[in-house]
């Protein structure tokens, strides 16, 4: 054991590399490096070549990575967004993608609602807008692809406020009672 150890400190103090080592086998060659290729010639001992084979450059931002002159090259950016407008899009190198809910404002894709926020990952609407015309004759709405007001004329039943009249109904968005004589 202090013989091995004596002989790697000489071999450490001496400057040599390890392709100065003569060898028997490729293992004996393994630079623990994924971007060389590893090989023993017993006449002239360890060679170790760069490569250019796939490699993981321990950032979970990049893929297909590299090898290069030696060593692992990052490949390409990771694209994190998940077309969401409602999350912030990231990448932590130790984590990769993080896609965090925001409250940021949205469109909910609904005219007729106001103020849309991001809430839990989702668009949720805003507040309802008001389309009222005060005519009970009418039937009001708001038309969510354009969000305007829409009043369509009704048939119902109503009073208009006439003692002299009876069987009062909307008739083209107006309250009109039969007169009794």
């Amino acid at each position: 054991m202090r013989t091995t150890i004596a002989v790697l400190i000489a071999f450490l103090l001496c400057g040599c590399s390890q392709a100065d080592k003569k060898c028997r086998t490729a293992a004996e060659c393994d630079d623990q490096n994924p971007c060389t290729d590893d090989t023993c010639n017993p006449d002239t001992g360890c060679v170790n070549e760069n490569n250019t084979a796939a490699c993981d450059d321990g950032d979970a931002c990049t893929v297909l990575d590299l090898c290069s002159g030696g060593e692992c090259r990052p490949g390409a950016a990771v694209d994190c967004d998940d077309g969401n407008p409602c999350t912030d899009d990231s990448c932590d190198p130790a984590a990769g993608c993080r896609n965090l809910d925001n409250t940021d404002p949205c469109d909910d894709q609904d005219a007729c609602t106001q103020n849309d926020a991001c809430l839990d990952g989702a668009c949720k609407p805003g507040a309802q807008r008001y389309c009222s015309d005060l005519n009970e004759c009418t039937d009001d709405s708001c038309n969510p692809e354009t969000g305007e007001c829409e009043y369509r004329n009704n048939r119902i039943r109503c009073d208009d406020l006439d003692p002299c009249t009876y069987d009062d109904k909307c008739i083209s968005g107006a309250c009109t009672g039969t007169s009794y004589g």
